[in-house]
């Protein structure tokens, strides 16, 4: 049995290729936008300094977050951080 895809059937998959891939990004960018803002708020109240469950953890979330969104406001609030934990 041979299987043959024409050329329109091809055009269909890739548009729910591309749509599923435009619902993940939307899903993906909806939580990491709620974590910034919950971060945002109880950052600052973190006492422990570790990289995975304290300040420095936050410090690098808010480093790559400031690259994802282009957003200087993220990167700010991470150099903020480091200096309160001078």
């Amino acid at each position: 049995m041979e299987l043959t895809i024409c050329g329109r059937e091809i055009k269909k998959l890739h548009l729910i290729y591309s749509y599923a891939m435009e619902q993940i990004k939307l899903t993906i960018n909806s939580y990491l936008q709620r974590i910034s803002k919950i971060l945002m708020i109880n950052g600052g109240f973190l006492v422990n300094p570790g990289l995975f469950s304290g300040e420095m953890g936050v410090v690098v979330f808010f480093a790559r977050y400031a690259r994802l969104t282009q957003n200087e406001l993220y990167l700010d609030y991470s150099s903020d951080l480091i200096k309160a934990m001078k």
